[in-house]
């Protein structure tokens, strides 16, 4: 009786160990995320690049071929207002880490079709050598800069 009493209790002691190393998982407003990586490269002095938030999922789907099936329970993607810069931030969250690795493929596609193109050689260099795809638990991000700019915590998702 003793040691099943000892048994329990340490069950008990083990399980809330775990729960204490796992915590609660964090939730992350994207739009703020973003507004709050741009305030960091603002804090440097340099400017804030022309991004534009793109909400229609066409426009989306046109550069991140398949996001469209996917089912997200967050989608932010910020463009510049003309096509073939290198200048480009989608913030997503997964429903589950399968979803998350699904996720950060087609960001990396996005990455590697940048990576590849030969239309404007200077926008085809930053994006080998500025563009980032992140992962921190379900949510993903793929960030890419102008020379000079460096990516903010939370455009490495890095919440």
């Amino acid at each position: 009786m003793k040691r099943k009493i000892l048994s329990i209790i340490a069950a008990a002691v083990m399980a809330l160990a775990l729960t204490a190393c796992g915590g609660a998982a964090k939730q992350v407003d994207l739009k703020e995320a973003y507004r709050q990586g741009m305030e960091t490269i603002l804090a440097t002095g340099m400017e804030e690049p022309i991004m534009l938030e793109v909400t229609d999922i066409d426009h989306i789907s046109a550069f991140y071929t398949g996001i469209e099936k996917m089912e997200l329970k967050q989608l932010v993607v910020y463009m510049p207002p003309v096509d073939g810069f290198a200048c480009e931030v989608a913030m997503a969250e997964a429903k589950n880490a399968e979803d998350a690795a699904a996720l950060a493929k087609l960001f990396q596609k996005r990455v590697d079709i940048g990576k590849e193109s030969n239309m404007y050689p200077e926008t085809t260099k930053m994006w080998q050598s500025n563009a980032k795809v992140s992962v921190n638990g379900n949510y993903v991000v793929m960030a890419v800069l102008p020379d000079g700019y460096e990516l903010p915590d939370q455009f490495l998702a890095k919440f």
